[in-house]
């Protein structure tokens, strides 16, 4: 009889049975080799990611800031250029003036009567003796002689005795110290005073004072919007103390910026580097924001700019945090994969580096070159993809700005123009080849400057708007335009002044041209809301004589012209005679 057969072994149960095969498959070397790889996978690519990242946001936060120095630095010169305008426009009229005419009122009243131009230029307008009693007066009233009285003005004192033109530090108020008779009363807003001194060969005999109020009047106010359009950088005009000018708080108006909070820590570096006024713009630490100031030259004011960072860097912050949100689950997905395919996913993570290495070349278009992998390199892969194109987007878009900048820089906005700047630039040329050309044989070419000033604009203005005004410019520039050669140069010098110069072109071919042109603006009829708009134009001729030496002389030589053409009823044009 056979012997019983032995019992086999029960098999383990099956919980004990996985967590043996468990432990054994962690101790294998290609699961420590894989658990190695992926964490020192995860941890390269977000180092590499935050570089990168990190590269991009300063990349952004420098350009940013040389765009913020630009704008700042442009609405200085703007201002800087208003400001010296209107001085000149004082100055301008100041040489106009004899000293007999001070006692005349019927003469007076009605030679400032026909300046409708510099009467809108101030908010009001006084001429004095030296005495300090004004002569005449224009406010919101219009032209009249109410009792004023400035003698005991330091600002006047002084351009009487030093024979010279002066520009106040912002004062609040008005023009006087004095009670104001009705209709004249104060905005308690700051103002700027002007002074203009009257003189002839036998010294002063009385000056001209003009007020502008900074935030109401154009001076400033349609150029200090506060805000970008879309809210986020604040802007305010300083005077070279630190007082606020321009603020969007209006209870802000004349305290220390030093108390405002988005400026407070940058004020006080600008305060230690000794209040630069800097017209070319400069760039301020503040924590949290970028800060950029520019100098307004002539009556060195300082135009201030705050654009939060947070906000700029908030797409790339988005992006980080998107790549740090999809990066976690697919890192878990890759644990899985890895183990048969650690070779295969190593060469995409190569070619990644590869072309992260050339992210910053612009040699090679941004979204070229990307390997196409899936889990945490292909999303990383494309977080970086979309960084180098945003990047590059930036760049263009910065480059753009640049090159709009460059453009505003010589041309006018409204009617595309050269602007007054590129006018001077190119005077300054002609006179450079001037000075050549003496040293050789042959003469200089013939040029002529026309000056013109439309006349019956104003009331455009005033009754139709300045909407209807701009449409009434334009069409100006495009019948100048039309009445020129291709080469010649038209630009838009003042509000509705204009000029042409006109280069190998004669006396008597400037007179044609510049008739023609007076013609063409007379012919002009702009229809506007079952209306049509009619202006003429004065026009001043002033061909390039030996006797004129400088840039200046000539132009003013052509304003003479104008002013001659203008005096004599308008609608007519003249050439100047004046030599220095």
């Amino acid at each position: 009889m056979d012997p019983a057969p032995s019992p086999l072994p029960s098999p383990p149960p099956p919980a004990a049975s996985r967590r043996a095969a468990f432990a054994a498959a962690l101790q294998s070397l290609k699961w420590r080799l894989t658990a190695g790889t992926l964490l020192a996978l995860t941890l390269g690519l977000l180092a590499l990611g935050a570089a990168l990242l990190g590269r991009a946001g300063q990349d952004t936060v420098d350009a940013q800031r040389v765009y913020e120095i630009g704008d700042a630095a442009q609405t200085a010169a703007v201002l800087s250029r208003r400001v010296i305008e209107q001085q000149r426009a004082l100055q301008a009229v100041a040489g106009r003036l004899d000293a007999r005419m001070l006692d005349d009122d019927t003469r007076l009243f009605g030679f400032f009567a026909d300046q409708p131009l510099l009467l809108s230029m101030f908010h009001q307008l006084a001429v004095t003796g030296v005495d300090g009693h004004a002569r005449l007066r224009h406010d919101a009233r219009g032209l009249h002689r109410a009792p004023l009285y400035l003698g005991d003005s330091d600002q006047l004192r002084q351009t009487v005795a030093e024979g010279r033109p002066l520009i106040s530090p912002p004062l609040p108020g008005r023009m006087s110290r004095r009670a104001p008779p009705e209709g004249d009363e104060g905005t308690g807003e700051p103002i700027v005073v002007l002074t203009q001194p009257l003189a002839n060969a036998s010294g002063v005999y009385g000056v001209m004072v003009g007020t502008v109020q900074l935030v109401h009047r154009e001076l400033l106010a349609d150029l200090v919007d506060f805000k970008r359009e879309d809210g986020r950088a604040l802007m305010v005009v300083t005077d070279g103390e630190g007082r606020i000018l321009v603020h969007p708080d209006s209870t802000r108006l004349l305290k220390p910026l030093a108390d405002e909070p988005h400026f407070a820590q940058a004020h006080a570096r600008w305060v230690a580097a000794g209040r630069p006024i800097e017209p070319a713009g400069l760039s301020f630490e503040q924590p949290g924001a970028l800060v950029t100031a520019a100098g307004v030259a002539g009556p060195d004011w300082v135009v201030w700019r705050a654009l939060p960072e947070d906000q700029l860097l908030a797409p790339l912050q988005a992006a980080r945090g998107f790549a740090l949100a999809w990066g976690g689950g697919l890192l878990a997905a890759m644990a899985l994969m890895i183990l048969g395919l650690i070779g295969l996913e190593l060469r995409p993570l190569a070619r990644l580096e590869r072309r992260a290495r050339l992210l910053f070349d612009g040699a090679l278009p941004p979204g070229a070159g990307w390997p196409a992998a899936r889990g945490e390199i292909g999303s990383l892969a494309a977080v970086l993809k979309q960084a180098a194109i945003d990047r590059a987007e930036l760049e263009a878009r910065n480059r753009q700005t640049l090159r709009r900048l460059e453009w505003s820089a010589t041309h006018d906005a409204l009617t595309g123009l050269a602007n007054r700047e590129a006018l001077d630039a190119r005077l300054a040329q002609l006179f450079e080849a001037r000075a050549l050309a003496a040293d050789g044989d042959e003469p200089p070419a013939r040029t002529a400057l026309v000056a013109i000033d439309l006349d019956r604009f104003k009331p455009i203005n005033d009754h139709a708007g300045h909407a209807a005004g701009d449409e009434v410019l334009k069409a100006v520039a495009t019948a100048i335009a039309g009445c020129v050669r291709a080469g010649d140069l038209v630009a838009r010098t003042g509000g509705d002044e204009f000029a042409v110069l006109l280069e190998r072109c004669g006396g008597d071919g400037a007179q044609r041209v510049a008739d023609e042109i007076r013609r063409a603006i007379v012919r002009l009829a702009v229809p506007w809301q079952q209306r049509v708009l009619h202006v003429g134009a004065s026009v001043g001729v002033a061909p390039l004589e030996d006797d004129i030496t400088d840039t200046d002389h000539w132009k003013q030589a052509a304003d003479i012209a104008c002013y001659a053409a203008k005096a004599a009823g308008r609608g007519g044009h003249r050439t100047s005679p004046i030599t220095r």
